[in-house]
């Protein structure tokens, strides 16, 4: 008996353990990808654009920025120069990447990216199940690989069923009766 409560024991805790975050596998075959420079620049930006996911390098924008989103097995993203360049515009300004269309193995949504390589001032300032917006400053960029993330990601919230809250609901008002018992037991 003992045997069997630890092992139910130890099994709900690894279960507990593997719905935490964790980086997953990205499935998606076919994600969008949009550049936006800052709106004070009259050149607004580049797409959206569909890129096919594959091997290697997934696409690229003015002929040397190179990006693979299934980098690393499926479970991160890169940025790489194949020269120097000075950057999108190179005017300082912030410069914004829009991935969206991701989806991940085992139903897993999105719930974070984890900076592998960065430079500037680069944040992330919109995040979804399914996509990720990240900014940096418009500056000159290296020969290679300058911006990388993981994808953080956790199963999908499962919602309660309808019954859970009305069960929930008759336990508070039985303890509230219970309690309204025992004090009118006490006040006699």
């Amino acid at each position: 008996m003992v045997k069997t409560v630890k092992s139910f024991l130890l099994g709900g805790v690894l279960a507990l353990a593997a719905g935490f975050a964790q980086a997953a596998t990205l499935t998606s075959s076919i994600v969008s990808l949009e550049v936006t420079l800052d709106p004070a620049i009259s050149n607004p930006g580049l797409g959206p654009f569909d890129f096919n996911v594959g091997g290697g390098y997934d696409g690229s924008f003015f002929g040397s920025q190179q990006f693979d989103v299934n980098w690393n097995g499926g479970t991160a993203f890169r940025l790489r120069s194949t020269g120097v360049f000075s950057g999108g515009w190179a005017g300082g300004n912030s410069v914004s990447w829009t991935i969206s269309g991701l989806s991940f193995a085992d139903d897993e949504v999105l719930t974070d990216v984890n900076f592998t390589r960065s430079f500037g001032n680069v944040a992330v300032t919109n995040l979804t199940d399914s996509s990720v917006t990240f900014t940096f400053d418009d500056v000159a960029v290296p020969r290679g690989r300058y911006l990388s993330f993981d994808y953080i990601t956790a199963p999908a919230a499962v919602p309660l069923p309808a019954s859970i809250s009305f069960l929930l609901a008759a336990m508070i008002g039985l303890g509230a009766l219970g309690s309204r018992r025992r004090q009118r037991q006490t006040a006699v």
